[in-house]
């Protein structure tokens, strides 16, 4: 899931609830170790802060170690691979890989971006922004004291919504800038090999019918490619071992 400010980790935890997927979001992983400020974790907050890619060789070990915790199975990759080396060191260490691509035009990205919040009691993510213009419906996500997993006492008495440190408009507009010339050719990487959906986002999280559905008629067609190739390798084999038996 590539468009920046589009809701991907968002979008990643109802659609894992919907197709029973294990999620892997790379961008939570990297803020954990840099608030444990283990060692790459301070290798990361350098480029973090400055709206950088994070370097392979740091991210790719990171990924791989996940994904190797769930078997390499029914996973949901969120915010990797970023660009065309990390896409083909995931195809050598992993098989059967897809992407979708969630769109989102720029100038609606930023201000969602700008508005997104994280509450400081219970780690949960929110975003104040509320916009309705054009085909856009896309309403602020704010804290509901009754979904809180602290509980509704805790959550109206530590409440606390901050900004993220990297959230400001110049490293935003940094961010873009690396998105058009490093994680754009990853979405031409996988489209040439008929690899890719794309979704376009009108009404926030809304659209997560939409995009279910979306998915659901992608995995049955890949399922019913898969069937297929499977039939006609069964019978080429089934072929070759008749004329292999046939007697002289």
């Amino acid at each position: 899931m590539f468009c920046l400010g589009v809701g991907k980790g968002t979008f990643s935890k109802l659609l894992i609830t919907r197709l029973g997927l294990h999620h892997i979001s790379v961008g939570d992983i990297i803020r954990t170790e840099i608030g444990r400020q283990s060692t790459v974790g301070i290798k990361a907050q350098k480029y973090v802060t400055q709206g950088e890619l994070i370097p392979d060789d740091v991210v790719n070990e990171v990924v791989l170690q996940e994904v190797r915790k769930h078997s390499f199975a029914h996973l949901l990759l969120d915010g990797f691979p970023r660009n065309v080396k990390q896409a083909q060191y995931l195809d050598h260490h992993m098989s059967d890989l897809n992407a979708v691509h969630i769109q989102l035009e720029k100038d609606i990205a930023v201000e969602k971006l700008l508005g997104r919040r994280i509450c400081s009691a219970c780690g949960q993510n929110f975003n104040i922004t509320d916009i309705c213009r054009n085909e856009y419906v896309m309403p602020a996500i704010l804290p509901d004291p009754a979904t809180c997993p602290r509980g509704p006492v805790e959550c109206e008495q530590y409440r606390e919504l901050e900004k993220r440190s990297d959230d400001t408009r110049e490293t935003i507009l940094k961010r873009f800038e690396v998105f058009e010339t490093e994680t754009a050719p990853v979405i031409r990487y996988y489209g040439e090999q008929n690899r890719l959906k794309t979704f376009d986002v009108k009404r926030g999280v809304d659209d997560i019918d939409d995009l279910v559905n979306v998915m659901v008629e992608w995995i049955i067609c890949l399922i019913f490619i898969y069937i297929l190739t499977l039939y006609y390798y069964i019978i080429a084999i089934i072929y070759l071992w008749s004329k292999h038996t046939q007697p002289l």
